[in-house]
């Protein structure tokens, strides 16, 4: 069975939205029609395209899309008598602009924070999941919600992960615990990730480095976690 299903990114902020870095993506909503989710995608973007303003993206400082999609930004902005979005009147670029302009800018710009996708109940690799080996569960966040991603790697710095295994104990030697004890080493001398309590007891701690949990979990004997890829209808059961 197909469902419409419309996606929010969170975008890297480092001064400005970074357009082409997403950080996460999350379910926002579901519908059976095309055109009633087409409706609510358009009055999404263009809600918080005029609630956020053009200055708070990178394209209006000339990043993201900005060098690809100029001349097509040009021609819109002469159909709409409209001045081009740059410096002090990128803030102010929205207003008097209907839904239906605004969503048309996005998509010429790029800047989709929500995106429609047509969605078949049981295909998998869509949507990734993280199985507990030690629990036998999947991971929930703090309000014991499912952790899921659009993507294989999502796991890497990923926060409710980290959270879950700081200050987690690995007991043995070295070479108990690792298949390879340098990398292992490595990854406490040299990243800060574990710390040696004792002889035989080793603490995880919190770290900087984005994917070096998945690093550590790589060269574990007993792996402390695996991604699991579901399938839309997987991942509805597992969110009730």
């Amino acid at each position: 069975m197909t469902k419409y299903v419309i996606l929010a990114h969170e975008f890297v902020y480092d001064n400005f939205y970074l357009t082409e870095d997403i950080e996460d993506t999350s379910i926002f909503a579901e519908f059976d029609d095309q055109e009633t989710a087409q409706a609510k995608l358009k009055s999404l973007i263009a809600g918080e395209l005029r609630s956020n303003g053009l200055d708070v993206y990178d394209f209006a400082h000339g990043y993201g899309s900005y060098d690809e999609v100029e001349d097509e930004v040009e021609k819109f902005c002469q159909t709409k008598s409209k001045d081009f979005p740059t410096g002090m009147n990128a803030h102010e670029f929205f207003d008097g602009m209907s839904d239906d302009d605004i969503f048309e800018f996005a998509q010429i710009a790029n800047i989709m924070p929500y995106e429609l996708k047509e969605q078949n109940e049981e295909d998998k690799n869509d949507y990734y999941v993280i199985w507990l080996n030690k629990e036998q569960t999947y991971l929930k966040d703090s309000d014991s919600e499912i952790v899921y991603g659009t993507k294989y790697n999502f796991t890497e710095g990923n926060y409710d992960l980290f959270m879950h295994f700081e200050g987690y104990i690995l007991k043995g030697t070295v070479e108990d615990i690792s298949k390879y004890p340098m990398s292992f080493n490595s990854l406490m001398n040299d990243k800060y990730l574990i710390s040696q309590e004792s002889e035989n007891e080793f603490r995880i701690l919190m770290c900087q480095y984005d994917d070096v949990l998945d690093e550590l979990n790589s060269v574990l004997r007993e792996p402390l976690y695996r991604v699991e890829s579901v399938s839309y209808k997987k991942l509805q059961e597992l969110m009730k």
